[in-house]
Order: C-alpha cells, then structure tokens, then sequence
C-alpha cells in the first residue's frame, strides 16, 4: 500500500493548448452545432432582439433554483437576427461544504460517504511503466496505472467508475476541451449545456478544491489510445505541470476522468481495498447526480422510461449493460469517443460500454483496470437518501 498524500501534496497538470489544436477543432464544429444562430432577413431596417436564459441549479444540502432572463436590443439595416440560447447549469457547493478525504458514493439507491483512508494502488505494472518515463514527481507515480489491464487483488471489492462518456472529452476536466475550472464534464443538447456533475472532477482541472483525494492524475489506457488516433493525434500529448514544466505524454496517456462511484455492498467504518471497474455511460438520461442520486431524461428517448436504469445499484447497471436507447445516438453523434468504440465494436445506441466486460453475469467478479482505491462507506453524507 502506498503512503497517504493529502491534496495539497500533489502536483496539479494541464494539457498543452498547441498539442491539442486538433482536439479543440473537433469541439469548436461540435458547439456550433449546439449554439447555433436563427436568422431571417427582411427588406426594410428591423430590430435585432438577443435573449439569454440561464438556469442556475445549486446542490446544497437544499437544492435551490435562479432563473435570470436578460433581453437586449439593437437596431440594424434589413436584417433580422434573433439568438436564443438556453443554458442549465449545476453551480458548485460552497467551499466549507467540501470534505477534502470524502466522496461520496452510491450504493442501493443511496448516496453515502466513501472516506479515502490510503492512497492508491496499481497492481501488476510493468507493460506500462515506460509510458511515463518523462514525467517527473507525483505524475511518475501514475506509470502504474492502466484501463485495460484488469486486476483483482485478494480481500478486494469493485468500485464501479461511472464515467460520463456521452460528454466527450470533457470529461478528462481540461477547460479548452469543454470541462468547467472545477474539471466537470459539460454536455451540450438542442442548445442547452449541461454541467455535469460527478463524485471527482476530471484530473485536468485549473482548480483543485473538488479534486478527490488518492486517485492517480494519469492512466494509460489503449482506449485513450484509439480516440486520440480517431482524431489525428499519433504521438501521444504534452503535459504541463502546476510549476510550468512541460513534459511528454506518450500515445494513450490522458487525465484521469471525471466520474462517479458505485458500489455493491458497504463495509460501513471498515475500510478496504476496491478495485475499480470503468464504466462508459453513454446515455445521458441514467448517470445519476451524485447529489441526490436522481436521473433525468435529458434527451428524448424511445423507451417508455427513458430514466428506468438510473444506475444507482448495480441491478440497473447489468441492464444497461444490453439496453439500446435512440437517445445515445442523438446525444453522441458528434463524440468522438462513441465515434471511435462504434467504429471498432459496433456499440450502437447501448447505453454503457464496460470495457472488457461484454456479460452482464462477468460483471461482479471481472476488473478492466489495475488500479485499487482504499476506503470506508460510513453511511452518512449531507444529502438524505433517494
């Protein structure tokens, strides 16, 4: 096991902007399509009318709503041009709310407390370690850890690592990419942008106050790998550290993604060795808020319930695992991370991708990474229970 290191000891990491010019080109096409302008034209001078509506959605202990219109309006020759754009966005919680060794975690519709009680581990090393040999400090520490080689340490239970794919690179918590300073994911559908909130933001974020303790900033992955092939990239990424030094990352080494936890059974105040199990969701309408642990149908769908797998137990998620919802191809038609796992596995509209894990039945006893986390489930955390 190896040594605690609180928040504040580890270094914080950013991508290089120039290295990724061709990722933010893919993004930039993206969010045009998402923000697009409505415009008419007349013969005779006209007034041009701009409205913005923003929703603002605060989890607190007590969610609290602000809506706040603003209307302007100029006049221009012969040319009418309304935009309309409406944005929902999930603010943070206040600082002192935030419990630097906690998260929390979901486990049979409830959200409860995963207190970090060591730093993580990554088992079964060596097919990676050369991956990372530039990066210097706290980053070379992350040269054990992979998504794709599954390990499952004796005395071990899984942590299921609910990532939220459908929101493309943002989840990796880099702002050029989309994510917020905070390194949340955003999603963008028939021009509203959602923040989405998970357990631990992105490791690629500019703030650090969310981060979640003992979890490695890098993961190879030869997953990473194929997206970044998919996009044009073939020599791996810089990486620049909070001191200003950059350094390279090799092909298929990126930030480890924002996501939220899952789990099957509490240990309550025993803490434990987890391994941790990737899960790709690629339906919008099922990623839980780690606030409340509710799901909402954000883009429309073809089933009769389209928020029936919330997967806030591990039942809903085995079902997700062979559940196909028109909505995953309307929210991810311009992703490139769908685009890349359709085009070599042939996805579809499924609504999670286990990487590794194509049976519901291997699910519980199958890991597709190396990397153990080491924590308690005592059961309380601010919100009440679902």
């Amino acid at each position: 096991m190896k040594s605690k290191k609180t928040l504040k000891d580890k270094k914080r990491v950013a991508a290089s902007t120039t290295v990724y010019i061709a990722v933010i080109v893919v993004l930039i096409i993206i969010a045009a399509i998402g923000f697009g302008l409505y415009a008419t034209k007349s013969v005779s001078p006209v007034t041009s009318t701009t409205t913005s509506v923003s929703t603002t959605t605060v989890p607190t202990t007590v969610p609290t709503t602000v809506t706040s219109t603003s209307t302007t309006t100029t006049t221009v020759p012969a040319t009418t041009v309304t935009t309309t754009q409406t944005s929902t966005v999930t603010a943070l919680p206040p600082n002192d709310e935030i419990l630097l060794n906690d998260s929390g975690t979901i486990y049979n519709n409830t959200v409860i407390t995963q207190h970090y009680t060591a730093n993580y581990a990554c088992e079964n090393t060596s097919s990676v370690q050369s991956l990372f040999m530039g990066l210097p400090g706290q980053e070379a520490q992350s040269t054990d850890c992979e998504v794709g080689a599954g390990v499952i340490p004796s005395g071990t239970l899984p942590l299921f690592v609910l990532t939220p794919a459908y929101a493309g690179l943002s989840i990796f918590g880099y702002a050029p990419l989309g994510a917020t300073p905070e390194g949340f994911p955003t999603f963008t559908y028939n021009g509203t942008s959602h923040v989405v909130l998970t357990n631990c933001p992105g490791m690629g974020a500019e703030n650090p106050a969310l981060m979640c303790v003992d979890h490695p900033f890098l993961l190879y992955s030869p997953y990473f790998t194929a997206v970044e092939q998919h996009l044009g990239i073939d020599n791996g990424l810089n990486v620049t550290l909070s001191n200003g030094q950059t350094v390279h990352a090799d092909e298929g080494v990126l930030f480890t993604p924002a996501h939220t936890h899952l789990i099957a059974q509490s240990t309550g105040n025993t803490s434990i060795g987890w391994y941790l199990v990737v899960v790709l969701v690629m339906d919008p309408n099922i990623m839980p808020n780690p606030i409340t642990g509710q799901c909402q149908e954000v883009v429309p769908s073809n089933l009769t319930d389209p928020t029936a797998n919330c997967l806030t137990n591990v039942t809903s998620l085995e079902h997700a695992m062979t559940t196909y919802d028109s909505a995953v191809i309307a929210a991810n038609s311009n992703n490139p991370i769908w685009q890349t796992l359709n085009d070599a596995f042939h996805v579809g509209g499924l609504q999670v991708i286990v990487p590794g894990v194509s049976s519901p039945a291997d699910l519980m006893n199958t890991s597709n990474t190396n990397v153990v986390l080491y924590f308690s489930t005592p059961n309380i955390y601010p919100p009440d229970p679902i």
